[in-house]
């Protein structure tokens, strides 16, 4: 086999319950297995791809915080930890740690077999014919970040001729479906909460088809607590991998993220973009949002900065200045032209549908290009 597949564990019952599951598994079979993580990380290099499956009860922050230092090291390295409890507070630091899977103990039996495979090179050998991922964080409620994805997404589709995906990650007000105009039966909900393996079947079946090449997975929310409609962030890792082989982009839609999660999803993503509009607020949150994603080991050139509504001849928020505060020459802006938004809105459809010929399409179809260019070329340079 090309990949070692390391495990990490003091608990011997544990690794007896993961050799069993493994021993008349022909595909995958463990390298080695560790005591202490800080023993497995002397031994890697990244000559060769690997899997790290570690148990992390015995010290579940300090566990996390040496796999950070593991994945900013070793980015191409995959992870999956286990743990005997599980907790959204769990779930988020693993995500943030580089964390592809979350396993319960009681379930490692019937789990490891498919999330190994899952996490084999064969997808990986795949690599240049999959899609890529672009997440769309918001600065502020109600700075149109949806307006953004939407628009972008059906942009993409139509520059690239291929089919892209849409994920509504919005666990409060879930817009998307109203946004487009239609009410489908299945959504990114029926996905994170489906309890075998998410694929790329499980995928495209839940999408709904608002063209042919333009599927959606809506979050629909009712008049419910927003606690009752919690999504399994923990699969959304999962769930992003399974899009790659069936769309050319999946465009994200995840506003109101808490900092860990946004972390998670950034790492996952080609491109991670932040639209905020030109307030002193925005501004502000946009630059914290900026430096917690450097923090985390971010590449800066895969975060795209969005101005929003953005007007040339605002005396409060000249570009020169907006620039400035985020130290960065590197920001599209989008013209300010509520009538055709909603207009496009009402009608619930994209701009290209309801205003094609518009100043504020044509920016859309700008930045789509450079969003191809990106991903195509590495570069987002020319703005």
């Amino acid at each position: 086999m090309d990949t070692d597949i390391f495990f990490v564990t003091a608990d011997s019952s544990v690794e007896d319950t993961v050799k069993t599951a493994l021993k008349d598994n022909k595909d995958v079979s463990l390298t080695r297995v560790y005591g202490r993580l800080s023993d497995l990380s002397t031994q890697l290099s990244d000559r060769k791809p690997s899997i790290l499956v570690v148990d992390i009860d015995k010290e579940p922050s300090e566990t996390l915080m040496n796999l950070h230092l593991i994945t900013n090291k070793y980015p191409e390295k995959r992870i999956a930890v286990i743990s005997s409890t599980l907790t959204q507070d769990l779930i988020l630091q693993s995500m943030h740690s580089g964390a592809r899977h979350f396993l319960l103990k009681e379930n490692l039996s019937s789990e490891i077999v498919p999330v190994l495979k899952q996490l084999l090179p064969h997808i990986e050998k795949a690599a240049g014919k999959a899609g890529s991922i672009i997440t769309v964080f918001s600065a502020s409620g109600g700075c149109g970040s949806t307006t953004v994805a939407v628009n972008l997404a059906n942009e993409l589709q139509m520059l690239s001729s291929q089919p892209v995906l849409m994920i509504d990650l919005d666990n409060y007000y879930g817009t998307l479906s109203s946004y487009l105009g239609f009410s489908g039966t299945y959504g990114i909900k029926d996905v994170l909460d489906f309890s075998g393996q998410i694929d790329k079947n499980l995928i495209e079946s839940c999408a709904f088809r608002y063209s042919d090449s333009f599927h959606v997975l809506a979050h629909s929310v009712s008049l419910e607590s927003p606690k009752t409609l919690f999504l399994r962030y923990d699969k959304i890792i999962e769930a992003m991998r399974a899009s790659r082989e069936s769309y050319k982009y999946t465009i994200i839609d995840a506003p109101r993220l808490d900092d860990s999660l946004r972390k998670g999803l950034a790492r996952e993503s080609e491109i991670g973009i932040i639209v905020f509009q030109g307030t002193v607020k925005d501004i502000n949150y946009t630059k914290a949002i900026l430096a917690s994603l450097l923090k985390a080991g971010i590449k800066r050139d895969k975060i795209f900065l969005i101005a929003n509504r953005f007007k040339k001849r605002a005396l409060l928020t000249r570009m020169d200045d907006i620039k400035k505060a985020l130290d960065t020459d590197s920001i599209y802006a989008l013209r300010s032209d509520w009538r055709k938004t909603i207009h496009s809105l009402n009608h619930g459809k994209p701009l290209s549908q309801v205003a094609p010929w518009s100043g504020l399409r044509k920016d859309f179809q700008k930045l789509a290009s450079q969003v191809d260019k990106y991903i195509s070329n590495g570069s987002s340079k020319g703005w």
